[in-house]
């Protein structure tokens, strides 16, 4: 049946938690036999069974058992090294997943009683399991009462002790599969999505002369300004000095609506376009009407000729310039739009467009890593295409400098966009990118080999130009600001293993975040790469006191100054955590509780009923959750403010009397606080 699919995206095993039987381990080593080593990358399993017990769906006991096994079927078959890793890498859930919520008819009959559910879909349900705290059956009776009350449907969803169900994991495992690159059975080797006239990944002797390129870029870019990537002189030079056109939204708009297909850049009429000088003073200019917001597309080609032969990108950027319009108060008309089709000169090139063409893509970057821009990855393909968005090695780079410079810029990976969104506000809470360290040039070289290119020399333009933004942003910055990203010590291991390259670095903030003991330890083993570094802010993290002390004392014998390190007040670790694969599954056995609580605790990553939390656990604990219990509230707070707004936009329709948005104006927050989206969004 797999090879009559033709390509695969995920082989998910659905196993009964507790039980490895000699049928699940023929089927594993029938697959691999059938596919190769390759197999392993997109290979998850997901536990469940009405019948297990408490701690068979425990992934700190089960993920490692159940990765044991299946070394053991690689090991007994080829013990393909990559093989081995990929598996240590897999993709482990673990539910109890009611059948009664899969469809329409029995969620009717689940929640007749119980109307305010009884209307949302299975996404919907799941986005409303997430704002589900972990810590709710531990609030306080006046604390759980403003809470559940706040909206009739978390009320009747905790009442049903639906949130024991573990139904949010599904938002992860779906994150998870999307993001897996697909492959042929017949070429595991090789992308599913690759036309016959792209390229192949190369062999190991290009993926070394691309890093030796990738090194000259490193060392071209010594002398580049660190605020490169910041300063709006940089972006206004290349919009001025190229033949770059940024595409007005009420164009895009008009377009969509008329002729549904976008033709290339040189048969738009010129009022599609900015101005290149006007765009330049109209972002200089200060005045009540609020600057130009520069948005620029990241997407994959759908085809050689077309990259949207059907208009499927171009009527849902449609819709989503609409919105972000509203949420932003700004005209359509003020969005700018870099779109590689509609900005730069497409094929076939005259030689002064093939000129203009060459030279444009020297500043490509600048639009995809520099602040000033909204970067929207359109990861979705229409239905039946062959194309994937996480296989293109262009659309690799433009993710991977997205944000670079900024880890709080608005990156938005809209293929996770609901169906049912109606709001900018669904938009940020579904879609907004969780930034990560940058990776390193030679890792994203050796990903990037893996990718697939139209023309060999993209990958050398790639290496470089990757090359240059590391340069500037990462390696010339002389401060890192990656303060309050929730980051933990995965994420503090990765980073510490690129300060060597920080060879600029004299202040590091890391304030804020979930580094504990392992990613504290990793930065202190990092601290004599960095001599530079005279600042390094890490309080507000659950460091605990003995990591604390050496690095205190590791800092004091690189010769630092005293007050650099800053621990401050760390927040107590809760109940030990194991992250299998983005989720975080409690470490605490749930032997000595009652089989009903321990079966919620092992969901919720709560201790046992028995392991009674101190006050300052207790604290932590609220602590932990409430930026997210603010977002929600933020979000929920906008949907109802753009549901009023648009009532009384109607209103004002209707009477033909003040202007709606002034009507608006007064229901929101003073003008000055609402003036960018990071504003809103905290």
């Amino acid at each position: 049946v797999l090879k009559e699919i033709g390509q695969v995206n995920a082989l998910v095993m659905v196993m009964r938690a507790g039980r490895f039987t000699k049928f699940d381990k023929e089927t594993i080593r029938t697959l691999r036999e059938s596919f190769g080593p390759y197999f392993w990358r997109n290979m998850c399993v997901f536990l469940t069974g009405a019948s297990a017990k408490p701690a068979q769906l425990n992934l700190d006991v089960e993920g490692p058992k159940l990765r044991q096994r299946m070394e053991q079927v690689e090991r007994e078959i080829g013990a393909d090294p990559q093989a081995l890793q990929a598996i240590q890498r897999m993709h482990v859930y673990a539910a109890d997943l009611d059948p009664v919520l899969t469809t329409v008819e029995s969620r009717t009959s689940e929640f007749k009683f119980k109307p305010s559910l009884v209307r949302l879909g299975l996404e919907e349900l799941i986005s409303l399991d997430l704002r589900i705290p972990p810590n709710v059956m531990d609030m306080r009776v006046e604390e759980f009462r403003r809470f559940a009350t706040s909206d009739p449907t978390i009320e009747r969803w905790i009442e049903g002790n639906y949130h024991q169900l573990g139904l949010c994991r599904l938002a992860a495992f779906k994150a998870d599969v999307l993001a897996m690159p697909p492959f042929k059975p017949g070429q595991v080797n090789r992308l599913a999505d690759a036309p016959e006239d792209e390229k192949p990944p190369p062999d190991a002797g290009t993926n070394e002369a691309l890093l030796r390129c990738n090194t000259a870029s490193l060392e071209e870019s010594a002398g580049i300004s660190p605020s490169y990537f910041t300063a709006m002189e940089f972006l206004e030079a290349a919009l001025l000095g190229s033949d770059v056109k940024l595409v007005k939204g009420s164009f895009l708009q008009t377009l969509a609506s008329q002729r549904g297909i976008a033709p290339r850049r040189q048969e738009l009429p010129p009022q599609a376009f900015w101005d290149s000088r006007e765009f330049v003073q109209e972002l200089k200019r200060a005045g009540h009407q609020p600057p130009p917001v520069i948005v620029s597309i990241s997407y994959c080609w759908l085809s050689h000729q077309h990259p949207d032969p059907e208009g499927f990108y171009l009527r849902w950027v449609s819709q989503l310039l609409s919105s972000f319009a509203k949420w932003n108060r700004i005209a359509e008309d003020r969005i700018a739009v870099f779109w590689d089709w509609l900005s730069l000169p497409q094929e076939p090139r005259s030689p002064e467009e093939k000129s203009s063409f060459d030279t444009t893509l020297q500043h490509m970057h600048l639009w995809y890593a520099h602040t000033a821009t909204s970067v929207w990855c359109l990861s979705r393909v229409p239905e039946g295409a062959s194309a994937i968005y996480t296989s293109r090695a262009w659309t690799f780079f433009e993710r991977s400098i997205a944000g670079m410079g900024d880890p709080a810029a608005p990156v938005l990976d809209l293929g996770m966009l609901r169906s049912t969104w109606n709001s900018w506000a669904h938009v940020l809470q579904d879609c907004k990118v969780r930034p990560q360290p940058p990776l390193a040039p030679e890792a994203f070289v050796s990903e990037m080999v893996r990718k697939n290119v139209r023309q060999e020399s993209d990958r050398q333009r790639l290496a470089q130009s990757y090359g240059t933004v590391f340069r500037a942003a990462v390696s010339a910055a002389p401060r890192l600001h990656y303060a309050a990203l929730r980051w933990g010590d995965r994420e503090a291991v990765r980073l510490a293993k690129l300060l060597s390259l920080c060879t600029s670095c004299q202040e590091l903030e890391l304030q804020q975040n979930d580094i504990g003991q392992r990613g504290a330890r990793a930065l202190l083993a990092a601290l004599p790469q960095c001599p530079g570094l005279y600042r390094l802010a890490l309080w507000g993290n659950c460091i605990d006191p003995e990591s604390q002390e050496l690095l205190r004392t590791a800092w004091q014998q690189a010769g630092k100054p005293a007050a650099g390190l800053e621990l401050g007040d760390q927040r107590k670790s809760l109940t030990p955590t194991v992250e299998v694969d983005g989720m975080k599954a409690s470490a605490t056995s749930a032997s000595n509780a009652s089989p009903t609580m321990s079966r919620k605790n092992s969901f919720m990553g709560l201790s046992p009923a028995g392991a009674r939390r101190s006050p300052e656990e207790m604290a932590a604990l609220q602590m932990a959750e409430l930026g997210a219990r603010q977002a929600a509230f933020e979000a929920r707070l906008h949907v109802a403010i753009s549901r009023i707004s648009s009532a009384l936009s109607e209103v004002g329709d209707a009477v033909g009397g003040h202007s709606p948005k002034s009507m608006a104006t007064s229901l929101t927050t003073p003008s000055h606080q609402m003036a960018s989206p990071s504003n809103r969004t905290g």
